[in-house]
């Protein structure tokens, strides 16, 4: 049955042998038709393309340079103008927080003088014009309100409470010197809802023009009431400015507040001037503390047109001391605190007027130890307060300028070395997108495109040039080759040759190498080729595809064998197994290459078992609806044999990797003379898998099997257990993988299959003399494999 397919491939080589001499002599006629113009050719195309990439680079580079220049100098200038902004915020942040919290320092410097003057006796002491000496501290100290509050003992109180009934009147003349200072547009309406505000209960408003006599605090549930607790101190409101027209506030128990509890009890006990932590009027529901703040701004004699709507305020807290230090060896912790100045400090007041109104764009971050933060947006003098939380574009992050937490009142980073209810501040100033945007255009690139249009103009002028030249290439290009016809027609094919050769590089005669043998001229070449000891072969092909494929349409035929080799090339690379290639229904894989493998018998063996179930599987599941039922007839016969391989690649046209040597030709004969749905192995590979503890896989074939060139030898049908790490379950094969009874020619007389010589026909039109590009390294066996 070989004959037939050894003639049939024999014409196959003729027939391609015949187009490949036809297409070289194609080949060799275009060459004489252009080698006068291909020199020419090529050097001119090498130059143009040279003058193009030197276009293309130089425009490039310089468009590239034009533009980050112009752009790297808009940086530079927002860059520039950016920290002259943040370096002078941070500055007068500084420098405001010292000289303000100087003011009221000083404030309460001279309510001791004047006490001490007036021969007063504390607590029971009363700042004669205060409204007037406080207006020029609330300008200086820039805060909304400053307040007096004197620390009555128990001993005291029912004496200050006596005074402060005597000594109300201050409230009066503070209302009289304020009248007519306040601005003329002042909404009178807007105060009065404000004061009624303030008065609303619980508090309640007092009857008549004459203060509570009495210490009073204030409680959520209750209202107020007359006994503000056991003591032992009280720090009673008493005077205050702005002042506005109630009686509802003094002798108010700030001591009684919980939240100002805290703070005051601190700054007492330092001796220290105290800021605490803010509070956002703005997003709390409490109507009095943002009523009261809008008197204060609206009364400020001289105050611009303020009205608070949000953003943080806090409480700052400076001692009195009841005696003028005096003594230089002293220290405030030996000096008595006769009361404290408080003061609401409205942060936005310190980023407004400090930068020039063209600056746009800039943020200012307030934070404190107390783990707060709020954002502001400074436009020219006006800061706008955006939200809490720190809302600058992080992108900026690396423009940072702060003031450190030293700023305000030379407070520490670490909360821990602050008084209970005590904070220090710092501010961290970034710029914006909008700040960006106002030094930043699109000049670099109209720049840039500019540039590029000069380039581009050039490279138009070059292109009609080069195609003027082109043209006149063409036409001398053409009488070249008219000129190479009448050569063709003039002389003959060796003078022809001879001339033609005279202007290529000299290259050896491939017709005299071959027929003379010499090697003389000829470069040797490495050879890529490697023996590799410890390999498994396999060979598998489909019984019953050569009667199958006859009646089919040729899609079909291809439809089958890619499924199948689509699932067999999954398999070996899941598997670790190597495929050389295919030949017609005949597929060839190694193991054991190109890396060794240890189980490269074992790991053989589970990928034909785990092949031909999944052959079985895709016929029945997908395949029998399109390629009809007869191909559930088809079946997997696969040889293994192990041994020594040599591989490597043959060099030139449609170079491939390929196998030599007789591990190859016996794993062939294996498969030849093997069964359908059985996997066949020699005894070198069934030695291998005892080896590794797999003999229980073997099966001995009775008899052996006639092998061509072989004589008769040893065979095992092989059937792995069932592998847990296959995608399908290779039970069906196990348990079909029985040894079959075996004649003398190794077929089963009552298995009804094909004998080993009707199989060597079934071979799909690939004669066994070319298979797999596999060269058969044997004297004695000039038919390579079979399949």
């Amino acid at each position: 049955m070989l004959a037939p397919q050894v003639e049939e491939e024999s014409g196959f080589l003729d027939e391609s042998h015949s187009m490949a001499s036809h297409a070289a002599a194609n080949r060799h006629s275009l060459d004489e038709r252009v080698s006068i113009g291909t020199k020419e050719s090529k050097a001119v195309c090498r130059m143009r393309m040279l003058l193009i990439l030197v276009l293309v680079s130089v425009a490039t580079l310089v468009s590239v340079g034009v533009f980050w220049y112009i752009r790297n100098k808009e940086l530079e200038d927002f860059e520039t103008e950016y920290y002259h902004h943040a370096h002078k915020l941070t500055t007068a942040f500084r420098a405001n927080a010292a000289r303000r919290v100087a003011a009221v320092e000083s404030f309460a410097t001279s309510i001791t003088s004047l006490a001490k003057q007036a021969d007063m006796t504390w607590p029971n002491v009363t700042i004669q014009d205060y409204e007037a000496r406080a207006s020029y501290v609330l300008e200086l100290a820039a805060v909304m309100s400053i307040i007096f509050l004197p620390v009555v003992t128990n001993e005291t109180r029912e004496g200050w409470e006596a005074y402060s009934k005597e000594t109300q009147g201050w409230l009066n003349a503070s209302l009289a010197y304020q009248e007519p200072r306040l601005p003329a547009d002042l909404n009178m309406t807007e105060q009065q809802l404000n004061l009624k505000a303030i008065e609303a209960p619980p508090i309640g408003i007092v009857e008549g023009p004459e203060i509570r006599p009495f210490i009073f605090q204030f409680n959520i549930t209750d209202g107020w009431q007359r006994d503000p607790g056991p003591g032992p101190i009280y720090v009673p409101w008493w005077q205050w400015s702005p002042v506005f027209p109630t009686r509802s506030l003094q002798n108010y128990d700030t001591l009684s507040h919980p939240f100002r509890r805290v703070h005051v009890t601190a700054a007492l006990r330092t001796k220290e001037p105290l800021i605490n932590r803010a509070t956002n009027f703005g997003e709390i529901e409490e109507r009095g503390k943002m009523a009261a703040l809008n008197l204060w701004l609206a009364r400020r004699t001289g105050a611009r047109d303020f009205k608070y709507e949000k953003g943080p305020v806090s409480d700052l807290y400076v001692p009195v001391f009841k005696d003028i230090d005096v003594d230089p060896n002293s220290t405030k912790n030996d000096r008595e605190v006769g009361g404290l100045l408080t003061s609401y400090v409205w942060w936005q007041i310190y980023f407004q007027d400090i930068l020039p109104e063209n600056a746009q764009g800039v943020m200012a971050i307030l934070e404190n130890t107390c783990n707060q933060t709020y954002s502001y947006l400074i436009h020219g003098e006006e800061p706008h307060f955006i939200g809490a939380g720190d809302l600058h574009d992080t992108k900026y992050d690396d423009f940072v300028v702060s003031t450190g937490y030293n700023a305000f009142l030379g407070g520490s980073a670490n909360p821990h070395d602050l008084e209970p209810g005590q904070c220090s501040y710092q501010v961290r100033v970034y710029p914006t997108q909008e700040l960006e945007d106002t030094f930043t255009s699109n000049n670099p690139l109209y720049f840039t495109l500019l540039v590029l249009s000069v380039f581009l103009f050039t490279s138009l002028v070059f292109i009609v040039y080069d195609a003027v030249v082109e043209k006149r290439q063409t036409v001398v290009l053409k009488q070249a080759v008219q000129s190479t016809e009448v050569v063709q027609q003039l002389f003959p094919s060796t003078v022809r040759d001879r001339l033609f050769e005279e202007e290529k590089e000299k290259a050896p005669d491939l017709d005299k190498l071959m027929s003379s043998g010499e090697l003389e001229g000829i470069d040797e070449k490495t050879a890529i080729a490697n023996l590799h000891h410890n390999c498994t072969v396999l060979f598998a092909d489909l019984a019953g595809f050569t009667k199958w494929s006859s009646s089919r349409d040729p899609k079909h035929v291809f439809t089958l064998l890619e499924t199948l080799y689509g699932l067999f090339d999954k398999t070996a690379k899941r598997r670790g197994v190597f495929k050389v290639e295919t030949i017609g229904d005949c597929y060839l894989a190694v193991t054991g290459i190109p890396r060794p493998q240890k189980d490269h018998a074992k790991i053989m063996v589970r990928f034909a078992a785990e092949c031909m179930e999944a052959m079985n599987q895709v016929i029945h599941a997908k395949l029998l609806r399109t390629l009809g039922e007869d191909t559930a007839d088809l079946q997997m016969r696969v040889g293994l044999h192990s041994g020594s391989v040599t591989a490597g690649v043959l060099r030139g046209d449609r170079a491939r990797f390929q196998l030599f040597g007789d591990t190859v030709n016996t794993a062939s004969r294996m498969e030849s003379n093997g069964l359908p749905g059985k996997i066949q192995a020699s005894a070198d590979t069934a030695d291998v898998l005892r080896a590794g503890g797999k003999g229980a896989w073997l099966t001995e074939r009775a008899g052996g099997v006639e092998a061509k060139g072989k004589g008769r030898v040893r065979t095992f049908w092989v059937s792995p257990a069932v592998d847990p790490g296959t995608s399908g379950s290779v039970s069906t094969f196990h348990t079909n993988m029985q040894a079959p009874t075996s004649t003398a020619s190794g077929v089963s007389a009552t298995s009804g299959m094909s004998t080993a010589s009707d199989h060597s026909g079934d071979q799909s039109g690939v004669p066994s003399n070319v298979g797999a590009n596999v060269n058969v390294n044997d004297s004695s066996e000039k038919s390579g494999f079979e399949c």
